[in-house]
C-alpha cells in the first residue's frame, strides 16, 4: 500500500492504565523531528501540547532511536512524513501515550512485517481512529481511513468479531478496489457510515453489507446494475449516492425495500439513465405539482431524488423527478390508483426534486 496524505487520528495510545508526564522537548535531540509544544492548538481542547514532527526519516533503525527519548512519556501528536520505511513495527509506539499520529507521503507496504503481527501493540482498548491494515484486535476502533490507497479487494477476515461491535465509519475512498468478499462488511454491525467512492466495482450484493447503514456512497465506480434487494432490511438507510456509475434504470426491485422510509436521499447523476416504462412504478409516486408550495411544507416527508434522463433524446436532461407517465406511455396515467407495493395516495410516498 502506498499511504499518501495518510491521517492516522489515536487517543490515548499506550499502556492504558498508566500514566505520562508530557516529553521535555529540550531532551529531545535534533535531526530530522522536531519537538514543539503549543500553548493553544486549533481545536482549543487542551494547552500545552507536545508534538513531534519528522521528514525525510531513512530507516526504521532511525525512527526507533527518534522515539527512545519519548518512552514512558506523553506526545500528544506525532507528524511523519515525505520517508521511506517500508512497513511499521507492531511495537513503534509502545510505551509511548500519544493523541494523533499523522503520516503524510510516506510509501508503505505494509503496517506489520509479517502475517502474523498485530498493528500498534497495546493499544487494544484505547485506539479510537486509524487508518491500517491487521487491526481486528482493536476493538474500541470507531473510525478506520483507509483512503487514497492501492487497495484491490477487501476481504472479510479483514473486521473480525473484535471490530465489529466498535466500526462506525469505514472510508475505502479513492482506491483501485475491484473485488469485496462475500461478507466483507456484513459483520460490522455498528458500521453506520460506509464510503466505497472512486474504485472499480462492478457489482454489490447484499451478502456484503451490514443492515446498519445510514450512509453509503458508491459513486465513480462501475456499477451497471444492483442486485435485486440489495437493500433489502435496511431500515436506517438515508443517503445512498450513485452518481459517476453506469446505472441505466431504477429497478424497483432493487428499491421496493427502502422507498419507505421518509427521508431517503439518492443521488444518481453522471449515469446513463434511460426514461422509459421501467420509470413508471416511479412516475406513478411523483406528483406532477411537486416543485409547488404544497410539496416544499414538509420537506422531510418527501423523498430526495437527484439525477437526469440521459435517453431517449426528447427527455435527455429531464430532472428524473419531473418524469411522469404520460411521457413514459405507461399503461395508466398517472392520475390512477397505484397500490402495487406502494400507496401513491399516501403523501409520505411522493418524491421531491431537488433542484
Amino acid at each position: 500500500m502506498c499511504f499518501a496524505a495518510l491521517a492516522v487520528a489515536l487517543s490515548g495510545l499506550g499502556l492504558a492504565s498508566a500514566t505520562f508526564l508530557p516529553l521535555d522537548c529540550q531532551k529531545f535531540s535534533a535531526g530530522p523531528c522536531n519537538c514543539s509544544v503549543y500553548d493553544r492548538t486549533p481545536n482549543n481542547q487542551s494547552r500545552n501540547q507536545v508534538w513531534i514532527t519528522c521528514s525525510n526519516v531513512s530507516s526504521l533503525e532511525e525512527l526507533g532511536s527518534i522515539l527512545s527519548p519519548a518512552r514512558k512519556h506523553r506526545v500528544d501528536k506525532f507528524l511523519l512524513g515525505v520517508s521511506t520505511l517500508g512497513y511499521l513495527p507492531s511495537n513503534l509506539f509502545l510505551d509511548v501515550q500519544v493523541s494523533e499520529v499523522y503520516f503524510w507521503d510516506t510509501p508503505l507496504s505494509s503496517f506489520v512485517q509479517g502475517d502474523s503481527d498485530d498493528a500498534f501493540l497495546g493499544l487494544q482498548t484505547s485506539l479510537r481512529s486509524l487508518s491500517l491494515r491487521r487491526m481486528g484486535h482493536l476493538r474500541r476502533l470507531e473510525t478506520l481511513d483507509l483512503s487514497f490507497n492501492q487497495l484491490t479487494t477487501v476481504r472479510a477476515a479483514w473486521f473480525d468479531v473484535d471490530l465489529s461491535g466498535s466500526l462506525r465509519s469505514l472510508l475505502l475512498r479513492g482506491n483501485r478496489i475491484s473485488q469485496l468478499e462475500d461478507g466483507a462488511f456484513s459483520r460490522l454491525y455498528q458500521l453506520f457510515q460506509l464510503d466505497l467512492s472512486q474504485n472499480n466495482i462492478a457489482s454489490l450484493e447484499r451478502s456484503m453489507l451490514p443492515d446498519t447503514l445510514f450512509f453509503l456512497d458508491l459513486s465513480d465506480n462501475r456499477l451497471s446494475a444492483l442486485s435485486p434487494l440489495v437493500f433489502d432490511k435496511m431500515g436506517s438507510l438515508r443517503r445512498v449516492h450513485l452518481n459517476g456509475n453506469r446505472l441505466t434504470t431504477i429497478d424497483r426491485q432493487v428499491w421496493s425495500a427502502v422507498w419507505s422510509n421518509p427521508r431517503l436521499g439518492v443521488e444518481l447523476h453522471g449515469n446513463p439513465v434511460v426514461c422509459d416504462a421501467r420509470l413508471c412504478w416511479l412516475a406513478r409516486l411523483v406528483p406532477r405539482d411537486c416543485i409547488t408550495l404544497d410539496c416544499q411544507r414538509s420537506p422531510a416527508d418527501y423523498r430526495h431524488l437527484d439525477g437526469r434522463c440521459n435517453s431517449p433524446p426528447a427527455l435527455a436532461g429531464r430532472h428524473l423527478a419531473h418524469v411522469d407517465c404520460d411521457v413514459l406511455r405507461c399503461d395508466k396515467t398517472c392520475a390512477d390508483p397505484f397500490r402495487s407495493y406502494l400507496d401513491s395516495a399516501d403523501p409520505s410516498n411522493h418524491l421531491q426534486p431537488i433542484l
